[in-house]
């Protein structure tokens, strides 16, 4: 009879140990999914920061060469509209010159 209920224990306490087992298995796995899931979300966050970062240190760096070239831009038609508007004017005083004589030729 005392090996019996000895057997019993043995059973019980080795199915026990097997549920408990199973169990802690189960939360072992429960545990690792919700890291692994914290985890990508975490670096799927911060990959979403680094790109913005990026994204607004390009603009930043186009937005300086635009303005280079705007610069470069607007100097070049001054000086454009400088040198014709100086053509202009020598034309204008060479017509005017022109007109006068002319003129006088024709009062003669």
């Amino acid at each position: 009879r005392l090996q019996n209920v000895a057997a019993a224990k043995m059973i019980q306490l080795c199915w026990r140990a097997s549920v408990a087992s199973k169990m802690n298995l189960k939360k072992i796995a429960a545990a690792r999914l919700i890291q692994s899931t914290w985890r990508r979300n975490t670096y799927l966050k911060n990959i979403a920061a680094a790109n913005m970062i990026q994204a607004h240190w390009r603009a930043v760096a186009c937005r300086k060469i635009y303005l280079k070239n705007m610069a470069a831009t607007t100097i070049q038609a001054n000086w454009k509209a400088s040198v014709c508007r100086k053509t202009y004017l020598k034309n204008l005083t060479a017509a005017k010159l022109i007109q006068s004589y002319w003129r006088a030729a024709g009062c003669r």
